[in-house]
C-alpha cells in the first residue's frame, strides 16, 4: 500500500474549509492571501473584513523526513491573516482574541481516539500531512491602518507529503 500524499491546493481548501466550518457567517471573507502592489496600477482586490486568509510563506524540504515510497515531505510555513476594519470596536482587543480563536484551531485535537492530546489539525487529511509545529500568533506586517484595515498572523509548520512525481498539468 502507497504512503498517503496530498497537494498544496488540497491542503489550501482543507484548510479554508475547516475556518469556513469553525467561524462560519461571522467571517465574511475566507480565502487565498493576495498580495497588492499599487505600483503595477491593477485595482485593489476587494477585501471584505473580517477575513481569514491562507498563504504558503516557505517549503524547504523536511530534512527529518523519513523517506517513504513515492512520496516527499515538504515542511510548509502556513499562516492564516486574520484581517479587521479599523472600524472594528476594541480593535486592539478584538484583533488578538480572533488569532487565538485560529490558533485554538489549528492545535485543535483530532478526534481520531487513538490522537495524542493537542496533536494539532490535520485538515482532514489524515498521514498525508503532520501535526502543526511552531504555532506562534502576533501581529502582522499587512501595513497597519492601510486602507482600513489591520490584523495578526497566525503561523506555524506543518510537514506535507507530496508525490515524488507531480503531475504537469
Amino acid at each position: 500500500m502507497a504512503a498517503p500524499t496530498t497537494t498544496i491546493k488540497a491542503v489550501f481548501q482543507a484548510i479554508e474549509d475547516a475556518l469556513r466550518a469553525h467561524f462560519g457567517a461571522a467571517i465574511e471573507q475566507y480565502g487565498v492571501y493576495q498580495p497588492w502592489d499599487p505600483v503595477e496600477g491593477a485595482a485593489e482586490p476587494v477585501l471584505k473584513t473580517p477575513a481569514l486568509l491562507i498563504s504558503l510563506d516557505a517549503m524547504p524540504i523536511d530534512e527529518a523526513d523519513t523517506h517513504a515510497p513515492g512520496r516527499i515531505g515538504i515542511r510548509c510555513a502556513i499562516s492564516i491573516h486574520a484581517i479587521l476594519s479599523i472600524l472594528t470596536e476594541d480593535l486592539q482587543i478584538a484583533l488578538p482574541e480572533l488569532a487565538a480563536a485560529v490558533t485554538a484551531l489549528v492545535r485543535q485535537t483530532e478526534l481520531d481516539p487513538l490522537a495524542p492530546p493537542l496533536n494539532g489539525n490535520r485538515w482532514g487529511l489524515g498521514d498525508a500531512i503532520s501535526p502543526p509545529e511552531a504555532v506562534s500568533a502576533e501581529p502582522a506586517e499587512f501595513t497597519p491602518g492601510l486602507n482600513g484595515r489591520d490584523s495578526w498572523t497566525v503561523s506555524w509548520e506543518q510537514v506535507v507529503y507530496l508525490p515524488e512525481t507531480l503531475p504537469t498539468d
